[in-house]
C-alpha cells in the first residue's frame, strides 16, 4: 500500500528502481510493425514499489474481446524518469507515467495488469504508427473493460469523510445516497482534485 504521494518520496522510488542506469545499460524496445486494426497491451508484472517496471506485450485486435484497461492521464513533462523493461529493452517513461505505473502495480497485486497506455504501446518514434493508432482510440477507450484516469494530486486528504464518500459513491437510480454530508463544504476536500488540469483537456 503506498501511504506517502509526496513528490520527494516518488523520486526517491524512481532511483531505487532504476539504480545505477549506466552501468547497466539497456537496448531500446525494438517495436515491431503491427497489423490493421490491432494495438499493444502492456501486460505490467506484480512487484513492490521498489522494483523494476516489468513487462511484455501482447497484441490485439482491437474490436476482439480481449480484456484490457486503458489509462487516461496526462503527460506533462516529457522528461524521462523512469523505465520499463520488455523483453530485455527499456521504453523509457515520463514523471506523470511513472506515478500511475506504481499506484496501478500496486493496486493490481498480486496479478499482472493488462492495460492499454499511449505513451507505451504506441510507438512514438513511428509518425505511420501513431496516426494509425489515434485514429482507432475511440474504439480503444471504448472496448477497455475499464478506464483508469490518473491525477496526480498530493494535496488531497486521502483520510478525509469526503474521499471515503467518493470512493464507495454508487450511482443507484432513485437510491437515497447518505452520509455525503449536509452541506457544500463537505466537498472542501476534493477541490484541488476538480481544480485539476486534467479535466481542461479536449481529449480525455
Amino acid at each position: 500500500m503506498i501511504h506517502n504521494n509526496s513528490e520527494e518520496e516518488g523520486r526517491r522510488y524512481c532511483q531505487l528502481r532504476s539504480g545505477d542506469a549506466s552501468a547497466d545499460p539497456l537496448p531500446r524496445f525494438p517495436y515491431e510493425p503491427l497489423e490493421p486494426r490491432c494495438i499493444r497491451i502492456l501486460e505490467l508484472q506484480p512487484g513492490q514499489r521498489s522494483d523494476p517496471f516489468l513487462g511484455k506485450f501482447i497484441t490485439a485486435n482491437v474490436d476482439s474481446d480481449f480484456a484490457y484497461d486503458a489509462l487516461s492521464y496526462m503527460w506533462g513533462d516529457a522528461t524521462q524518469t523512469d523505465r520499463v523493461v520488455v523483453d530485455g529493452a527499456a521504453i523509457p517513461i515520463a514523471w506523470n507515467l511513472t506515478r500511475a505505473l506504481e499506484y496501478m502495480r500496486d493496486f493490481a497485486r498480486p496479478e499482472p495488469l493488462r492495460i492499454w497506455i499511449d505513451a507505451i504501446c504506441i510507438d512514438q518514434d513511428s509518425f505511420d504508427e501513431r496516426a494509425e493508432q489515434v485514429a482507432m482510440m475511440r474504439s480503444v477507450y471504448h472496448n477497455a473493460s475499464c478506464v483508469r484516469i490518473w491525477i496526480n494530486e498530493p494535496s488531497i486528504d486521502e483520510e478525509s469523510a469526503a474521499v471515503a464518500a467518493l470512493k464507495s459513491f454508487k450511482p443507484i437510480p432513485d437510491a437515497e445516497h447518505r452520509g455525503l454530508g449536509d452541506e457544500p463544504s463537505f466537498w472542501d476536500p476534493l477541490v484541488p482534485m476538480f481544480n485539476n488540469g486534467y479535466w481542461n483537456r479536449i481529449w480525455m
